[in-house]
């Protein structure tokens, strides 16, 4: 799970109560599911998925109501670097990584005038790519809490109104093995 602030749509709340006006703009959210494969001692590659949105809602008067959602699905690709050896016995494992990715983005804006409901969706297809910042705190062997700040540049522009953080807490699962070449033994046997 993650709170999404993305460029000028970040997260305010005002409101009004002079002639029935009220304004009222909230922060995004998210969810995101990510895999990552071990193919040495400090780095894997990592993909992931994510459905993110913020929601943004402005009333005006009492009949009037104008709600904007702006969503993007970021699909991405990138190599993750441990900063500690994989062999670490400490509990926290920090690392960074980031890549290239695409990100479907779609706009959905509603307007509520006199009891009159109308609609529009723009959806599109973008190119970008990521950096992010996390760690991993261990519990067991296999399972950890995960912190991430992860930075999304839409459009590999940082002024892209979709540009922004993505900041989560989520839960990681370990499966399979993995030998450190620290810990390889090469045998040489003769005759």
């Amino acid at each position: 799970m993650s709170y999404y602030d993305v460029g000028q749509h970040s997260t305010t709340f005002e409101r009004i109560n002079h002639a029935n006006i009220s304004t009222q703009a909230k922060g995004g959210g998210g969810i995101t599911f990510f895999i990552f494969s071990r193919f040495s001692d400090k780095m894997s590659i990592e993909f992931s998925v994510a459905g993110l949105a913020q929601f943004t809602a402005d009333q005006r008067w009492h009949m009037d109501e104008e709600v904007e959602v702006f969503s993007a699905v970021p699909l991405l690709t990138g190599l993750r670097i441990d900063l500690l050896p994989v062999n670490s016995q400490g509990i926290i494992k920090p690392y960074i990584s980031a890549g290239p990715g695409a990100y479907i983005l779609s706009d959905i804006h509603v307007v509520r005038e006199f009891g009159v409901e109308k609609g529009t969706i723009e959806t599109e297809l973008v190119g970008g790519g990521y950096a992010a910042a996390g760690l991993n705190l261990f519990i067991s062997p296999g399972f950890a809490v995960n912190f991430e700040a992860k930075y999304h540049l839409v459009g590999f522009d940082s002024s892209h109104d979709r540009s922004g953080v993505d900041v989560g807490l989520g839960l990681v699962f370990l499966w399979g093995s993995y030998t450190p070449t620290s810990k390889q033994v090469v045998l040489n046997i003769k005759d």
